[in-house]
């Protein structure tokens, strides 16, 4: 008994007790903030539309030129998905595709102006002819 009162007495041994407690105390949070976990899953929530069958929905998308992923076809028809847009001026709802190839001549040819505008022509609406479209929000869903 005596020990004990002796080893709680000495500054040294408490001092090497309370760094132990912290050092155990700092492992069990670092694990559990950065392994216990799973990786949240790649890629982005985004409103997608069919270009076939104009099936509509909301989708986890990494790469949306991906044919291979399951989630950047349609699950109705198969056919290619795009990221869904709406015309300002008509209320048109229409898939957008990425640039898959760049016009003739490459884009890194073109002036600023020049890929501003091919762009912005990708995503003209196709019932009005407007390039004031935006993309559809996933909240509006």
């Amino acid at each position: 008994m005596e020990m004990i009162l002796a080893l709680v007495k000495n500054r040294r041994v408490i001092s090497l007790a309370i760094l132990a407690i912290l050092a155990i105390v700092l492992g069990v949070v670092v694990y559990i903030q950065y392994f216990s976990r799973t990786p949240p899953p790649e890629g982005a929530l985004r409103v997608v539309k069919c270009s076939s069958c104009g099936d509509q929905g909301v989708k986890l998308i990494k790469d949306i030129n991906d044919r291979h992923d399951p989630r950047c076809t349609c699950g109705k028809c198969g056919k290619l998905l795009g990221y869904a847009f709406k015309c300002d001026e008509c209320d048109f709802e229409f898939p957008v595709f990425p640039i898959n190839k760049a016009p003739s001549g490459g884009m890194s040819k073109m002036k600023t102006m020049d890929t501003f505008n091919y762009v912005l022509q990708m995503r003209k609406c196709p019932n009005c002819g407007s390039t004031e479209t935006t993309p559809i929000s996933v909240e509006s869903k």
